[in-house]
């Protein structure tokens, strides 16, 4: 039970910072640039060892 309710507040605490930042123009710009990196890092390893 103890483990459920410290997922269920680490959920919400994560949930309440996505809305914040959410909010925060430079904020997104950044995660979606950390995305597009990570896209293309992906991208590129798949290439290599396939």
């Amino acid at each position: 039970m103890t483990n459920e309710i410290t997922r269920e507040r680490d959920r919400l605490a994560w949930e309440k910072r996505i809305a914040r930042d959410r909010k925060n123009i430079r904020a997104v710009k950044w995660a979606e640039r950390q995305a597009d990196r990570l896209v293309a890092r992906l991208a590129q390893r798949q290439h290599t060892s396939g």
